[in-house]
């Protein structure tokens, strides 16, 4: 049994992308030590994202210091939606709120990647279940999250699941280390 258990982690480890984009200088920019949360998504109206972390594991709940918002307009086409978060922070934990407005609609999301320095996680479409969990307020279907209203209340979001963070302690931290 835990031969299953091993093997199922390593193989949702090595399913997601996961690239290494070629160094190609040596200066600040190339090394900011900011991780950035890119999302490609088609949305059909005007509305806010936002990205909510933890620094630590001491922190019990989310709190609006600790709040990203994008405003995303409305499109027919992908686009990117992009949170920076503060230099030198790996999250404990992260959300991302898909919409504020309490609207119930659909969002296409097409991958999210993660970029931190030289190195980046990009998480496909068929993966994504692996590296982030849903609330009561989105419904998986295909490449799309339908939001939803349940018992009056919306507040569709996902959140990092906890290989997720691993992978990128892994990849962001120890790479970097190795790196310098």
């Amino acid at each position: 049994m835990g031969k299953y258990i091993c093997l199922f982690a390593l193989v949702s480890l090595a399913a997601c992308k996961d690239k290494k984009v070629p160094d190609i200088s040596q200066n600040e920019n190339a090394r900011d030590n900011i991780l950035k949360v890119v999302m490609e998504v088609k949305i059909p109206e005007d509305d806010t994202f936002q990205l909510f972390y933890f620094e630590d594991a001491s922190q019990a709940s989310y709190k609006v210091e600790k709040r990203i918002s994008v405003p995303v307009t409305r499109s027919d086409n992908f686009q990117k939606v992009e949170f920076e978060l503060p230099v030198k922070l790996i999250p404990y934990k992260f959300r991302i709120d898909v919409g504020e407005k309490g609207l119930q609609t659909p969002v296409e999301i097409k991958h999210i990647k993660l970029e931190y320095n030289t190195n980046y996680i990009e998480i496909e479409n068929p993966v994504f279940d692996r590296f982030f969990q849903t609330n009561i307020y989105l419904e998986k279907s295909k490449n799309t999250l339908i939001r939803k209203e349940v018992d009056g209340r919306s507040d569709p979001f996902f959140v990092s699941t906890a290989l997720l963070i691993k992978k990128m302690h892994i990849e962001f931290l120890i790479s970097t280390k190795a790196s310098y």
